[in-house]
């Protein structure tokens, strides 16, 4: 597809300069590997920084924000950006450490299984698994209760690890704001667990 001179908005054509995010994915589709190393330098810590607030894993964070950017030069000519790449890049991302904490998730069940085999009294109790699926579903009803910007927040920041300041720049907040906004959002939700605290110490 070519580009036209006389179509399209000022605004797209200053999306599509050689520098913004449009630009070097264009490059790259093409497989300019400069194109590739500029997109890897502007975004590779934000990514980084969600992997981790995934796996809690500094080496498996590494993996997958590897495997992020190797899945960007395969898959940079089937993306359609906007106007960033970021979003593309976490939600690849996110995807990845998913897939990641599942098969984790399965290989360690398989060990367990073993383990309790060996040994029948390893496991937690059902009481143990009672409370811990009690606290899931309390800090589920707590996050349902917040307004859908507030969720949004809490989301991005606690539950993604995204900073304060992308935070801001994706929901069109103030750094400030989001910095406030998620102090009142956990106090909300210390409020909100008290009765499940009071009720798992009873």
């Amino acid at each position: 597809m070519s580009d036209s001179q006389g179509g399209g908005s000022p605004a797209a054509a200053l999306l599509a300069e050689p520098g913004t995010d449009i630009g070097l994915l264009r490059r790259l589709v093409a497989k300019d590997s400069d194109a590739f190393d500029l997109l890897y330098e502007r975004h590779v810590r934000t990514v980084y920084r969600a992997a981790l607030a995934r796996v809690r894993s500094t080496p498996d964070a590494e993996e997958i924000t590897q495997e992020v950017f190797v899945t960007l030069w395969r898959r940079a000519a089937s993306i359609e950006l906007v106007e960033s790449l970021l979003p593309w890049l976490l939600a690849t991302a996110r995807y990845v450490a998913l897939n990641r904490l599942r098969s984790d998730a399965a290989r360690q069940a398989h060990l367990a299984e073993a383990e309790l085999e060996a040994r029948p009294d390893a496991g937690p109790t059902a009481e143990e698994r009672f409370e811990q699926s009690r606290l899931a579903d309390a800090i589920a009803a707590a996050v349902a209760g917040l307004s859908e910007s507030d969720q949004a927040i809490y989301r991005l920041c606690i539950e993604d690890g995204v900073g304060y300041a992308d935070a801001a720049a994706r929901l069109g907040l103030t750094h400030g704001a989001v910095r406030n906004r998620l102090s009142r959002v956990r106090k909300a939700l210390r409020g909100d667990l008290k009765d499940y605290q009071n009720g798992g110490r009873a």
